[in-house]
């Protein structure tokens, strides 16, 4: 009872699209609702990095229903520094960063590893940066959470991300926020 979809142009690739009936069930629990009320209460801002325009969409959403402002959009890593760096200069950066790995351009890491130098030459407080990745390996995965390395990442998630992925990894450094 399902539907698929498929569309193809040479040389540049296709798209698979499939939609299948599905039951919600939701199941929150308490905790997930204090936390997100706390998050709610926050005032916090976001910048999304992502070269899909379908995960700065989904992440949006969730960010809307925690009451997080999206300031910025980014679709490369090269993107998000420069948006960064200006967000510095006008004083009102982003309390959260999203952060895929795998983007043209300039990559996940390389991107975080200038944001965060950009934190440390303006003698800044690091904001909450998070990795978001679909396809990393053990290694990569934890490379991106080495506290001693060059990348530093707050936290990681693997796609496909939920709204209680989100709000479990936000309340968990709910201080640090």
């Amino acid at each position: 009872k399902g539907e698929i979809r498929a569309y193809s142009k040479e040389n540049e690739g296709s798209c698979f699209i499939f939609c299948i009936p599905v039951e919600v069930v939701h199941e929150r629990t308490h905790d997930f609702e204090v936390l997100k009320e706390k998050i709610s209460k926050k005032k916090l801002t976001s910048m999304l990095v992502d070269d899909i325009t379908f995960n700065h969409t989904i992440l949006r959403g969730f960010f809307d229903q925690l009451c997080i402002g999206v300031l910025d959009i980014a679709v490369n890593g090269l993107e998000a520094c420069q948006k960064y760096a200006q967000r510095i200069t006008k004083r009102d950066r982003p309390h959260i960063i999203t952060m895929d790995l795998d983007m043209p351009i300039m990559d996940g890491k390389e991107a975080t590893r200038k944001i965060r130098q950009l934190e440390v030459d303006n003698n800044l407080e690091p904001c909450f940066l998070f990795i978001i990745s679909g396809n990393c390996t053990e290694s990569e995965f934890n490379d991106c959470l080495d506290k001693s390395g060059k990348i530093r990442a707050n936290a990681f998630l693997r796609k496909p991300v939920s709204i209680e992925d989100l709000v479990r990894t936000l309340g968990s450094h709910l201080v640090d926020l």
